[in-house]
């Protein structure tokens, strides 16, 4: 089924499957920012964006952390190492903004309870930390 053919009633069922988690992370998590698509979070050592889509209905969680930039060669290997073996998500480093990211997309399609929000969190948490512990220690001796 195309996107642009979904019915008024699966469209409003997607709309309110969004809303309901926007308001289940809201109830969870001091929201430190906020717009129509998204909303940034401080949670551990990372800071949370999510972003939501109604006409997917798709919730995409992007833990973002301060890194300090290894130099590219071997650094790249191991971050394609983790993208092979990652199920979860994607990882990735931004060298202009000296940041980890690691990014997973969860579809909701069933309304989100706070157990389930907590365990896919725990669980990004979980791939996140695994990634940026293995990029940070990948060559000691090339931080610049």
């Amino acid at each position: 089924m195309q996107i642009d053919n979904l019915t008024p009633e699966e469209r409003n069922r997607r709309r309110e499957l969004v809303r309901s988690a926007r308001s289940m992370m809201r109830k969870s998590y001091l929201v430190q920012a906020e717009d129509e698509m998204s909303m940034m979070i401080c949670r551990n050592k990372y800071c949370l964006q999510v972003m939501f889509s109604e006409s997917h209905p798709l919730m995409v969680l992007c833990l973002i952390k301060e890194f300090p930039i290894l130099t590219y060669g071997e650094q790249m290997e191991a971050l394609n190492d983790l993208n092979n073996h990652s199920v979860l998500g994607a990882h990735g480093l931004n060298a202009e903004n000296r940041c980890y990211t690691f990014r997973a997309t969860q579809w909701l399609d069933s309304e989100l309870t706070s157990d389930r929000l907590s365990e896919m969190l725990y669980r990004c948490e979980l791939e996140a930390d695994r990634g940026y512990e293995k990029l940070k220690h990948v060559h000691r001796g090339g931080w610049t």
